[in-house]
């Protein structure tokens, strides 16, 4: 009587392991996903979201590539002009003078390029003790520029 006691409790023991088991493959043995249940339904994008493009005519599509700003060939600025910029641009930079007074130098000699305010910026956060000698940049700019013609 003992060996078949033995034998249910062992019995029992294995089907409450197998139970165990069971439970926690199921849902990889079943596939149910019980974590995300709403997987496999499809959502339909609302239709009232979308609007037309609008319809550019030949005119308005081409109207700002023309060239008609004036540029630094059209205004009759030489590379030969650049060298005082340049140079007045180092006098204030090496004098401490803030950057305003670079844009302030530009805006009251409109002949001047507007491209010029970025190389002032540019010597502006370029600390002094980091500057290119002034003749080496005059030079290289010079060199560059007359190769542009």
């Amino acid at each position: 009587m003992k060996n078949i006691i033995k034998v249910l409790i062992f019995v029992l023991i294995l089907v409450g392991i197998g139970y165990l088991l069971f439970n926690s493959f199921k849902d990889v043995l079943l596939q149910d996903d019980p974590v995300n249940p709403d997987t496999q339904q499809v959502i339909k994008p609302n239709q009232n979201t979308t609007t037309n493009p609008e319809t550019l005519t030949t005119k308005d599509a081409f109207e700002n590539t023309s060239n008609e700003t004036n540029s630094v060939e059209e205004s009759g600025f030489t590379c030969d002009m650049a060298e005082p910029i340049i140079h007045n641009f180092y006098a204030l930079r090496l004098e401490d003078k803030p950057l305003e007074d670079a844009i302030k130098y530009m805006e009251e000699n409109p002949e001047i390029p507007a491209d010029f305010k970025t190389f002032a910026e540019g010597l502006w956060n370029t600390p002094k003790e980091k500057l290119e000698p002034e003749d080496k940049v005059v030079d290289s700019f010079i060199k560059s520029c007359s190769k542009l013609k």
